[in-house]
This record gives C-alpha cells, sequence and structure tokens, in this order.
C-alpha cells in the first residue's frame, strides 16, 4: 500500500510546520497534478532523500509564480485582467514621472523596458533606440494597454502549466498524449471565449450590408475544413506541375536528437532528455532547415512543396516535407539534407540513420504525393478521412484537437508552404468573380490585363496548377511573379490616414496588380469599406463601430517621447 505524504513525514521524524510547509505548495498546484505530486514525492523521499524531494516541491512552487508579478499559473483570468489594469497603468504613471524628472527619453524608455522585461515578457519592439518616435510611441502605447498584458500574461501562464506537466512526465502515449489535458481544457475555453464574442458581432459595410462576424469566419480558411480544403488544393496542384515537368517528388520525415525527447513510447523517461521545451526543438530543426535551403541555394537547387509539423506522442516536434525536385538533382538534394540531419549526436544512431532522417522516392505509377501527405494534413487539422491516430493510437478526430491545442500553446506553424506564388494573391483573386471583374475594368476605362484574367480564373476553378504557371513557375522568384498585392494607406473619411488604438499607420490590401503595368492595370477586390459592430441582437449595450478606422474627432492618447 502506497504511503501518503503525512506518514511518510511523520514516520520520518518531520514537525507540523515541515508538514504544512509541503502541503501548502502541493495545494497551490494544479487539483490535477497534485496526486502525481504526492507520489514522486513519497517515491523520492523513500528511495533517495527528503532533501531531493523538498527540492521537487520547492522547485515546481517555483515554477507556477509569475515571474516579477503576485501571480501563480493557477490563477484566474479575472486575476490576470486585475493584474493587467494595475500594472499598465502604473507604467504610463512612471514614464511620466520619469520624462519630468530626467527630461531624458532614452533613460525613461529603458527603465519601461527593464519593467517589461522584469515580468518575464519581451518589450514588444526590437533595438528601440534604434528606431524612430512614431514606432517607440506605439510601443509604449501596447505596454500601457491592458489587453497586451492579458494576452502576454495568459500565455505564460498557460505555457508554464504544460511545462509542469511535461516536468512529471504526464505527457506521452500511455499518459496524456501530445499535451496536458489541462491545455487541451485551456484551448476549448479560449475558442469558446471567441465563438462568443464572434457571435455577438456583425460586419457592416459603407454601403450598409450587415453581415454575421461568425457567417465570415466560417467561410474563411478559419474554419478547419476550409483550411484543409484549400491546402489539399495547392498540394495536388504543385503535384500537377511537378508532374508536367518531370520533375522527382521525395517525402522526407526529419526528427530531432534523443536529447530533445523527453518520453519513450513505453511511458518511461529518456534519460537523455535535456530540458527543451517543444518550442525550442521546432527551432532547432527551423535553424536546422536554413542551413540545408542555403546549401541547396548554392547548388541552384530550388525544391517546392509543403511542409507539415507534428508532434511525437510526448510533444517534441517533428517535420513531414513533400518536396518536387529536378531529378538531375535529387540525389545531391538528399545526401545534402542527410549530412546536415544526422551531424548533432551521429554516435547515437550507428546504423539507423531512418531514425533521425527518412525519405521515399514517390513513384506516380504507385500512388500520389497528394495521397501519402493527404493524412499528415488531415490529422493535424481536423481528422478528416482518418480513422486511426498510430502516434498516439486514438481516434484522429480527438487527437486532432490535441494537437491544435499543442500547436497553439507552443506558437508552432502547422503547415508552410515551399517554393510557389503567394497564396495571397490567390486569395484575393477568389473574392471576386468573373462578372465583377469586367465591370471593374469596364469602369476604369482599363483594359484587363490577360496575366489578371487567367489567374482569376484558375483561382476561380481551384486550379493551383494553372495559378503557379501563369505567376511565373514554382521557382519564380516573389519581385518576378506576374501579379502583386496593391496596398494603399487607407483613409478617414476626413482624409486622415487611420490609425490603429497604438497610433500605427494601417496600410490595407486593395487590390490585385499586374507586375509590369503597376497601379494602371490594378484589380479591386475589396471595393467595400468594413467595420464591425455589436451585433444589433445582441442584449448588451450598443458602442460604437469598431473597426481600424479613428473617427476624425478621436485623439489618440500619444506618449510624448521628447
Amino acid at each position: 500500500m502506497t504511503k501518503t505524504i503525512s506518514e511518510v513525514l511523520e514516520s520520518s521524524g518531520y514537525n507540523n510546520k515541515d508538514q504544512k510547509w509541503v502541503t501548502y505548495r502541493i495545494e497551490r498546484l494544479p487539483l490535477s497534478f497534485q496526486s502525481k505530486v504526492e507520489a514522486d514525492y513519497v517515491k523520492l523521499a523513500e528511495s533517495d532523500s527528503f532533501r531531493e524531494a523538498n527540492s521537487l516541491i520547492r522547485e515546481l512552487y517555483e515554477e507556477i509564480r509569475l515571474k516579477g508579478t503576485s501571480l501563480l499559473a493557477t490563477c484566474s483570468n479575472d486575476a490576470i485582467k486585475q493584474y493587467a489594469e494595475i500594472i499598465s497603468k502604473r507604467l504610463e504613471t512612471d514614464f511620466g514621472d520619469f520624462m519630468r524628472r530626467t527630461g531624458n527619453k532614452d533613460f525613461s524608455i529603458q527603465r519601461i523596458v527593464s519593467e517589461v522585461e522584469t515580468r518575464g515578457l519581451t518589450f514588444p519592439l526590437e533595438r528601440c533606440f534604434e528606431c524612430t518616435d512614431a514606432e517607440r510611441i506605439a510601443a509604449l502605447a501596447r505596454v500601457f494597454n491592458p489587453r497586451w498584458w492579458v494576452r502576454r500574461l495568459r500565455k505564460i501562464k498557460n505555457f508554464k502549466l504544460e511545462l509542469i506537466a511535461r516536468r512529471l512526465e504526464m505527457v506521452h502515449k500511455r499518459g496524456q498524449v501530445y499535451c496536458s489535458n489541462m491545455s487541451v481544457s485551456n484551448r476549448r475555453e479560449q475558442k469558446q471565449r471567441n465563438t462568443r464574442m464572434i457571435e455577438g458581432l456583425e460586419a457592416v459595410s459603407d454601403e450598409g450590408d450587415v453581415l454575421s462576424l461568425a457567417e465570415c469566419v466560417e467561410a474563411s480558411v478559419a474554419n478547419p475544413e476550409n483550411r484543409r480544403a484549400e491546402l489539399m488544393v495547392r498540394m495536388r496542384g504543385f503535384e500537377d506541375v511537378a508532374n508536367d515537368a518531370g520533375h522527382q517528388g521525395v517525402f522526407f520525415t526529419l526528427t530531432a536528437p534523443s536529447k530533445y525527447h523527453a518520453v519513450h513510447a513505453s511511458g518511461k523517461p529518456n534519460n537523455k532528455y535535456q530540458g527543451a521545451t517543444p518550442k525550442e526543438t521546432n527551432n532547432y530543426l527551423g535553424n536546422l532547415w536554413t542551413k540545408v535551403r542555403s546549401a541547396w541555394d548554392r547548388r541552384g537547387i530550388k525544391p517546392y512543396g509543403f511542409r507539415v509539423v507534428e508532434p511525437h506522442h510526448d510533444g517534441t516536434p517533428h517535420w513531414h516535407l513533400m518536396l518536387f525536385f529536378e531529378p538531375t538533382q535529387c540525389s545531391e538534394a538528399i545526401e545534402k539534407f542527410r549530412d546536415y540531419a544526422i551531424a548533432e549526436d551521429r554516435a547515437e544512431l550507428r546504423n539507423n540513420l531512418a531514425a533521425r532522417f527518412d525519405t521515399k522516392m514517390i513513384d506516380p505509377k504507385k500512388g500520389s504525393a497528394t495521397g501519402y501527405i493527404a493524412k499528415y494534413i488531415s490529422k493535424n487539422i481536423n481528422g478528416y478521412g482518418v480513422d486511426l491516430d498510430h502516434e498516439s493510437g486514438t481516434d484522429a478526430q480527438d487527437s486532432a484537437v490535441r494537437v491544435d491545442a499543442w500547436a497553439a500553446l507552443f506558437g508552432i506553424r502547422q503547415f508552410q508552404q515551399i517554393g510557389g506564388p503567394q497564396v495571397s494573391i490567390w486569395r484575393e483573386l477568389r473574392r471576386v468573380s468573373e462578372k465583377e471583374a469586367r465591370e471593374w475594368f469596364h469602369k476604369s476605362d482599363e483594359q484587363q490585363p490577360e496575366s489578371i484574367k487567367q489567374a482569376r480564373s484558375a483561382a476561380d476553378a481551384s486550379n493551383w496548377k494553372a495559378y503557379v504557371t501563369l505567376m511565373g513557375g514554382p521557382s519564380c522568384k516573389r519581385k518576378d511573379q506576374a501579379l502583386q498585392l496593391h496596398k494603399v494607406i487607407r483613409r478617414t473619411e476626413c482624409g486622415l490616414k487611420e490609425e490603429n488604438d497604438y497610433g500605427e499607420i494601417i496600410s490595407r490590401v486593395r487590390g490585385v496588380i499586374d507586375r509590369i503595368k503597376g497601379n494602371a492595370a490594378m484589380l479591386l477586390t475589396r471595393a467595400k469599406r468594413w467595420s464591425v459592430r455589436r451585433a444589433e441582437h445582441d442584449s448588451e449595450p450598443q458602442v460604437s463601430p469598431w473597426s481600424s478606422v479613428n473617427n476624425c474627432t478621436r485623439e489618440f492618447k500619444s506618449v510624448n517621447v521628447g
């Protein structure tokens, strides 16, 4: 029978004060963690020493404290909001005091930067003393805004709780796969908050059109099914381009060395693990990928395709890449990639290089590249069409929820296009029908360029292959592509430049232009100006329209930096 902490302490002569010290700190941890911590404490105390057991409790308690604040990672969202209100106002007051007393703007800004960093946050402007006054005003305005603090403190709180779960070895295939149950719950609550907020808002155009914001979101790539469908269309298009050009498809799997993995599939801790977070491991893979791309570029190797990042059972990320190459460059590309992938801790691999770097040549006669990567895309979005997630051993739709929570928590970009034209232009072209395009060019007394006409038709037909070809091919540099986005600085009805809440000038996409003809051949894709307001059926009091447009009579709460 397993002993309790009290029994272990009493049997070893620890007094009441010692017991309270231990229990107080354990009770500050999330309820779902406490039984595991108690079990670990008893195990350490009996097998090692009370010194080690108490060190565990002390370190866990320090980890749940939000640096430089009075908050714990277990605090409520209301507590974070209250703290954000206090600290943002205090720093704004302090900055004014520093300026009045010293008149030195650099010193005053540095004091605010130090206050922000003391609390574990990053000041919202890198190398701020090399930036313009306008940029520094915008950065300070963020720090003096409670919303800026709420978002970042909430992120740190959730991050710390997940790191504790990982330290307690709770995240693995035989426990809580990919990320902790608490992180999944927090992500679910966040989505519910977002949904409630969106359902209470509506979009209103300058022509009086009113749309439910929830319907707008549902129709966009924020909808997981739309996101999955678009990725599949683009992947299929790349494969069609490759087949026509005679390019070779290669599927890569890239895994980090053993020291980045916390727990074995058996549930036993990995003795080689050195404490890297999933974010740090993903950064390692990203740096490795940058070296590979540079080596390829020096040899004139220009691949195109997609990258998918997904977690191992214990939350450690690994990469899958479906890339297409010129056949004559394929062997060299694989060899260069392999050299970088296995360089670190090479001895642990022995002859099993596939544990770190695996490749599969795609044979169109045996199956499509799109079909090969489809399951990796699907199971990392919504699990559509995948019955079982073999990594977790659970239903793919259930595991997709945990993968989403994992990616959001660690800020990991799950999908990235390699090579090819901008998808943002593709999406803009899909906003306009053929009839609307004709009417726009007729109204503007311009002849519709063939480049815009054909690219719009390809986008409208979801023909990524044709779009890639029309834009200049999969390896065409962005500056040389046939079409470009047209952005303008929008202005208020009074003619003033629009600013956001931080005093920054806002530019907005207006349409698409032909690279050669420029503004003389622009397809307008955003004819209406939209703002967001509370839905009229909402029971809450009506407020002013919420948009990026500042009313002419509204003064931006600027900060004098000298």
